[in-house]
């Protein structure tokens, strides 16, 4: 009975005698789980979360009432020009020297002794002359303005183009995000701006002209912000005109589950 015993004893070893399982295993084990538990929560998550989802388009950014046209009191002759295109000009500076035709705007006429003396057309603000229209001898009106100024510190708007199957996600009033492409460093730091226009007829690559390098139709879409909206970081500078950006507008928010569902249903 004993040997029996003894032999049965050494088949089953007791708990105390079994091989340790070594500490590398068990951690491996552990962290093995907690990564399958994380995996599937996140799989859950998307299942049952909504995504938003976005559709891009590509703009330009421009002025927004920076552009100042100057235009003479009167009907006049240009006597000399004071400026040219690129130059910066500061509130008050001379821009042109005009001789008023006072004979074309007199009820009774009055030839050359009704003229008065020369007429100096000054710049209403500061800013950076982007062209200059008039020339020596060239006789103007009113409402003809002769040098465009460009503010020093405008307001920009988005000029976004948009192809016509996608035009319909830039909704007047519409959130817009605007990610602008000479900041590669501030490349999580987007403008919000909102839609103002859009143009009722696709624009042609012909009406857009050069600042846009436009291949085909697309909507022209106006999104408005202001540069309070400027993220924490993104300086003022960075706006420069005609900078090219890429605008982003929230179609929707739909999970994973739904996704399927509706193309399912789409397919049947």
């Amino acid at each position: 009975m004993n040997e029996v015993s003894n032999s049965e004893s050494g088949r089953r070893p007791s708990a105390d005698r079994l091989p340790a399982v070594p500490r590398r295993i068990r951690l491996g084990v552990h962290f093995s789980l907690v990564l399958s538990g994380l995996f599937l929560a996140g799989l859950a998550y998307a299942l049952i979360a909504d995504i938003p989802q976005y559709v891009d388009a590509r703009g330009v950014l421009l002025p927004r009432g920076g552009m100042e046209r100057v235009m003479p009191l009167r009907a006049a002759t240009v006597r000399q020009v004071q400026v040219r295109e690129g130059q910066t000009v500061k509130k008050g500076d001379v821009l042109l020297t005009l001789d008023p035709d006072v004979a074309i705007e007199a009820p009774n006429g009055g030839g050359d002794n009704a003229k008065g003396g020369p007429e100096l057309v000054v710049a209403p603000s500061a800013g950076v002359v982007a062209r200059v229209r008039a020339v020596p001898g060239m006789a103007v009106r009113a409402d003809d303005w002769c040098v465009l100024i460009m503010r020093s510190d405008p307001e920009f708007s988005a000029i976004v183009y948009v192809p016509s199957d996608r035009v319909a996600s830039f909704r007047q009033g519409g959130e817009v995000s605007l990610s602008l492409d000479t900041m590669p460093k501030f490349g999580s730091a987007e403008i919000t701006g909102r839609v103002t226009k859009t143009s009722v007829l696709p624009r042609s690559p012909e009406e857009v002209g050069r600042y846009f390098p436009l291949r085909e139709p697309a909507f022209e879409v106006v999104v408005d912000f202001q540069r309070a909206q400027l993220p924490v970081g993104m300086d003022s500078a960075y706006l420069r005109p005609g900078s090219l950006l890429t605008a982003s507008a929230l179609v929707n928010k739909k999970s994973l589950a739904k996704w399927a569902v509706d193309r399912a249903t789409r397919t049947q």
